[in-house]
């Protein structure tokens, strides 16, 4: 098994919106991105059901995917406020935030309920087509959540050492107090796709 680590992703938009292949996103989910999240859920092997919503936890246990009922990504908050951020900043900021945990959902999602996985994970992507996409020069496939944040997946896990991967636009965190000099357990860096250059906060593990 490969070692789990905090890896450097080498592309993404100033926008942290993915970049997609022109293909449209029927094809992709029908051919690709099913059967891909499907690996990764077999491989980190903790996917649990309740509530009508299926969770799919990170390796390091503290980011989750959330689909089924709506689709969320949750960050536990508490890496960056060791490194000084302040949660009331973000709550004042319009964030939700319970506890040290983050939720993002997407808006205006398409919700549906099943209690099969993969089934609903296809009926949540094909309801929510425009929010799917494939970074081409990753090899990932991507839900991007506005412009604020992204969740993406290896289409090939064996071929790929960046297999789960958690992206958020830094600004709001560090202008609410988070100082990345001191940051653990998150990359911050400056990212490259093409032109475009912005830095992000990145989480990828390797399976």
């Amino acid at each position: 098994m490969k070692k789990l680590g905090v890896i450097l992703i080498a592309a993404v938009t100033a926008a942290i919106m993915l970049i997609f292949t022109a293909c449209g996103a029927t094809d992709v989910i029908a051919n690709y991105a099913v059967g891909s999240f499907e690996k990764l859920s077999d491989k980190i092997g903790n996917a649990e059901y309740g509530d009508g919503k299926h969770t799919l936890t990170s390796p390091g246990g503290k980011e989750k995917f959330i689909w089924g009922g709506q689709i969320v990504m949750e960050i536990d908050l508490s890496e960056l406020i060791s490194a000084e951020l302040d949660v009331a900043k973000l709550i004042a900021g319009g964030f939700n935030i319970d506890g040290n945990t983050l939720a993002v959902e997407l808006q205006n999602a398409a919700a549906v309920t099943d209690p099969d996985g993969l089934a609903a994970f296809e009926k949540n992507m094909r309801g929510n087509r425009k929010a799917l996409g494939f970074d081409v020069g990753m090899g990932h496939f991507g839900i991007a959540f506005g412009n604020e944040f992204a969740f993406e997946w290896a289409q090939y896990l064996d071929a790929n050492d960046k297999d789960m991967v958690f992206l958020l636009n830094p600004a709001p965190f560090i202008e609410a107090g988070l100082k990345t000099d001191i940051l653990e357990g998150w990359l911050y860096a400056e990212l490259e796709m093409m032109k475009e250059k912005a830095f992000m906060l990145v989480k990828a593990y390797d399976l």
